[in-house]
Formats: C-alpha cells, structure tokens, sequence
C-alpha cells in the first residue's frame, strides 16, 4: 500500500469512522472509497471522476488535499488509459475544372420545295402552241364534203393542277378540371425509450454495474436513451419510494437520438421497493426500472 492510501485509512480510522460514514456524507460509493485506501487503482481505470473521488475524500477528513492528490496521481499515472488518436484530417475535395461544351451545329436546311405553279405555267403554254398549229393547217386545207369547216372547234378540257384545301384547325381540347391535392397531414414527433436501466455509474455513456439491488450508502444511476426529441424537448426522471415521488429531474434533449442520466444517492433509512420512471412533458410513463434498497 501507498503513502496516499494509508495516510487516508488511517485518519479515517483515527476519527472512528466507518466507510458507509464518509460515504453518506461525501455521497462517493463506498466501493470507490475502499479501492483508494488500498490502492486497488486498476478498479478506478477509465472512471474521468477517480481524482475528484480523492480531493472530496481528503477534504472531509481534513488533509491537504493537494498534497494527497498529488501522490494519487503519480501512483495512478501507469493505470491511466491512454488518450484517444484523433482522426486524420480529411482532405479538402479538389474542383475539377467544368467540361467545355461544344460549339452549337447550325440547324439543316430545307430543301426549298418544287416550283409546281412553273411547271402548270409549261403545259399551258404547249398545248397552246399545240392549238395554234393545228389551227393554222385546217386553214391552209380545202374544206371535203362533211367536214367540219366554218364550225367552231369543239371545247378542249385543259387538266389544271389543284392544291388540296386546308383542313379545318381541330378545336382545342376542352379544359380538364382537376381538385387540389389535400394537404398532407405530418404527425409531431413522439419521444419513446430505446434503452433504460439501473446500475452504480455511467462510463463511455454506457452503464456500469446494472442490477436490481443495492445497500444504504451506495450511489444509484438511472441511464435511457431516447429516440425521436430534439432541440428544446425535455424529458422528466420521477424517483419513487413504495410508490410515493421523492425527486423529480427534468433533463433537457438536443437530438432525436440522446443518452441522458440521474443519480440517486440512497441514505441511510432508505431500504424499500424503489422504482424510477421516464416521462415525458405530458406526463406519460416512458419507461420505469425497479429495485431493491437494503439496509
């Protein structure tokens, strides 16, 4: 055993005091008590409240208390954990420059469509010289018994190319009547109790020494985790004794997934049927974890 832990137990033992007695007073486990006395500091690895443990211990028996917490922390530097590594810092992403786009192509052109008016203009004027040539032959011919001469020449049909009419515009279709789609209807967000349980401390967020009963003097931590809060949401730790409230927490949430705890010291005179429950701000019960306190 060390300077620090003898110096402790022995002043302790000088003033006739008992570990429950300083545990009470303190409100530091009993257990927690023991493990600096005798030094057993593999026990108090990890726990960030190891030293404070010593300081509060030392100042109620008296002692220096920086001097005793000096000594605890060259004794406990071997079992201290070792920092966490940090993350390599990410790389800032490089902007690729932006794709050049191509030139626009120049749309293609249409062929001009045939001229079908010069084409009609062509005919006429060869059926017309047509005409004047026969005309000019019947002229220089004499007239035979039974001919035709003297009449008028029999009307000749001159086939002319027509443009098929345009079709009548199609009217436009009738307009359609359609309902306004209803509003959705979003649901508020409801608080529920993913985790929850009872145990002698929190490490790592994480709860440490779950179980259903304890002694007068210990020190007992209500953990949940709750799903679906946020930023101004509050949830209520209601601690119960045969059934009747002996404290109220209201812890506040900052995300949809938070871990929250209390802590009950339990003194002397409190052995009974305890039960804490999670509520939320309209007051119903979330989730509720039982023990027994024993004398």
């Amino acid at each position: 055993m060390g300077a620090f832990g003898q110096r402790l137990r022995s002043e302790r033992e000088s003033r006739g005091l008992r570990l429950v007695d300083v545990a009470l007073a303190t409100e530091v486990c009993a257990h927690h008590l023991a493990a600096l006395e005798h030094e057993h500091l593999r026990e108090l690895a990890g726990d960030p409240e190891a030293e404070s443990y010593v300081r509060t211990y030392a100042e109620y028996l008296g002692l220096d208390p920086t001097a005793v917490v000096t000594e605890f922390r060259r004794e406990f530097e071997p079992f201290r954990p070792p920092p966490a590594e940090e993350p390599p810092a990410e790389e800032p992403p490089v902007e690729e420059p932006p794709a050049e786009e191509p030139p626009p192509q120049p749309a293609p052109q249409a062929s001009a469509p045939p001229r079908a008016p010069l084409r009609r203009w062509a005919w006429l004027g060869v059926l017309g010289l047509g005409l004047l040539a026969a005309a000019w032959v019947a002229m220089r011919e004499p007239p035979t018994p039974g001919s035709s001469a003297g009449k008028p020449d029999s009307a000749v049909e001159i086939p002319i190319e027509t443009e098929p009419a345009p079709a009548p515009p199609s009217p436009p279709p009738a307009p359609v009547e359609t309902s306004p789609a209803p509003d959705s209807v979003t649901n508020a967000p409801r608080l529920t109790v993913a985790e929850h349980g009872v145990g002698t401390g929190v490490r790592n967020r994480r709860l440490r020494g779950a179980g259903a009963r304890f002694r007068e003097g210990q020190r007992v931590v209500f953990l949940t985790r709750v799903v679906g809060g946020g930023a101004g949401a509050t949830i209520d730790h209601v601690w119960l004794r045969e059934g009747s409230e002996i404290s109220r927490v209201t812890l506040a949430l900052g995300g949809p997934h938070w871990r929250t705890h209390s802590r009950k010291t339990l003194f002397r005179g409190s052995a009974g049927e305890w039960s804490v429950e999670a509520r939320d701000e309209a007051g119903n019960v979330l989730a509720r974890s039982s023990f027994t306190c024993a004398p």
